[in-house]
This record gives structure tokens, C-alpha cells and sequence, in this order.
């Protein structure tokens, strides 16, 4: 049996319980590691446990049940250095090319598409029907948001937020830890650290 231990107890975290169960999974505890107060108590189907809990799981794998880019990376570090395995988690009505590369703990949310000679780094999320089409590099980290899509040879540098339904032309690169606002569309390279929105996106 697979089992199971989600990171986060919050609303991505209910999410990726239901993607893990869809492929056979057994999640047995949601860690909360903010909130001691929440420990014992029920969410989502399993219990909550905080840090001290967690070598009772020891045979388990954890996923990473957060949204926020800064929090899942650094939450990623730790359970690799710590040993733990970060399992890649692909939806089942997910579409993954046969030679697309994802990095562990990454996560295809249902209806994303993700086309051929794409890599995908650590802790990455493709979320609910967000495309990316050939030959793009995802850094770790990065989270494409909810119907946002990518054109071919797109290069997304570590720790971006792609937000909901924005779209980025084909080799247009943008750099890391940037925000490219919801519905926004690409049309030229981003440097690291901006925020970009709007229809062409501009620099805020």
C-alpha cells in the first residue's frame, strides 16, 4: 500500500489529496506545522499531525500541499535532506508527453497538458487545465496557475507565479521569482523579480 503524508493542511492541500487518492494513494495525515492547535482534529478524510507526529510515518512519501511557491521550495529542501521521497504526482485526466520531464514533487493538476520535450523542475505545479506546449523549461518552484498557457520554447525562471488564465507567447523567457498577473499576456522577455499584468502585459 502507498501511503501518503500531505504537507499543508489548506485548500491546495485538499486538492492534492484528491489527486493522490485518484491514483492510489492512501493519504493518512495532512502536517500542519503553523497551527498546533489543529492537531488531532479531522481535514480532509485523515487526521492533522504536527512535526512531532511525523516519525510515526516513517514508511510514508510526502506531498506538498501549498500553494505559495516560497513555502512549498523551501518545505522541499527540507524533506529531501531529511531522506523523505517527494513523489511526482500526475492526475489521471492529466495529458504528460512521453519524453516531457518532471522533476520530483511536482504535481499535473486535472486537465493540465503538458507537451513533448518539456522539463518541468522540483516542486512545480501545472494546475487545472494550464497548458504548456513544446520544448519549455519550468524552473523549480514556479506555479502555473488555473487555464494559464504557455507557447513553445517558453523559459520560466524559479519560483514564478504564472497567474490564472495568462497566457505567454512562444520564446518569450521570463526570469525568477516573478509575478505575471491573472489573465495577463506575454508578448516579451521578463526580468527577474517583475510583476507584469495586463493586455500586452507591462511592468508594474
Amino acid at each position: 500500500m502507498q501511503t501518503l503524508v500531505i504537507h499543508g493542511a489548506g485548500r491546495h492541500a485538499k486538492v492534492v489529496a484528491d489527486l493522490a487518492r485518484l491514483v492510489g494513494w492512501t493519504v493518512v495525515a495532512f502536517l500542519d506545522d503553523v497551527n498546533p492547535n489543529r492537531r488531532g482534529s479531522e481535514f480532509c478524510g485523515a487526521r492533522i499531525i504536527t512535526c512531532e507526529d511525523v516519525t510515526t510515518f516513517q514508511a510514508a512519501e510526502v506531498a506538498l500541499g501549498f500553494g505559495d511557491n516560497g513555502v512549498r521550495v523551501a518545505a522541499a529542501t527540507r524533506w529531501r535532506e531529511a531522506g523523505w521521497q517527494l513523489p511526482a504526482m500526475v492526475h489521471p485526466r492529466a495529458v504528460l508527453a512521453h519524453d516531457a520531464h518532471v522533476g520530483e514533487g511536482s504535481q499535473l493538476m486535472a486537465g493540465a497538458v503538458v507537451s513533448p520535450e518539456t522539463t518541468l523542475g522540483r516542486a512545480v505545479i501545472i494546475n487545472t487545465g494550464a497548458t504548456v506546449q513544446p520544448d519549455c523549461r519550468i524552473g523549480d518552484g514556479v506555479h502555473v496557475g488555473p487555464g494559464a498557457h504557455l507557447g513553445g520554447n517558453v523559459t520560466i525562471g524559479e519560483g514564478t507565479l504564472v497567474g490564472i488564465g495568462a497566457s505567454i507567447l512562444p520564446d518569450v523567457n521570463i526570469g525568477r521569482s516573478c509575478v505575471i498577473g491573472a489573465g495577463a499576456v506575454v508578448v516579451r522577455d521578463v526580468a527577474d523579480g517583475s510583476t507584469v499584468y495586463g493586455v500586452p502585459a507591462q511592468i508594474r
